[in-house]
């Protein structure tokens, strides 16, 4: 993650295919303790699953 915090956080493959099945919080890590936060979820992976291959850029309120 690259959030200054310095969660710990599980991620679990698909059933089927390639790509990221979800994203949870560990447990076992000392500083979220299982917790897993918005922003911790979004960095790891856009809602429909695909990882960030590049930055999300807008020009004029537009993504380019």
């Amino acid at each position: 993650m690259r959030c200054a915090v310095g969660c710990g956080h599980v991620q679990q493959a698909p059933d089927r295919g390639y790509g990221l099945g979800s994203v949870r919080g560990d447990p076992s890590h000392p500083v979220n303790k299982g917790l897993a936060c918005q922003r911790g979820v979004s960095e790891t992976a856009d809602p429909g699953g695909e990882w960030l291959t590049r930055p999300l850029v807008r020009k004029d309120g537009e993504l380019v």
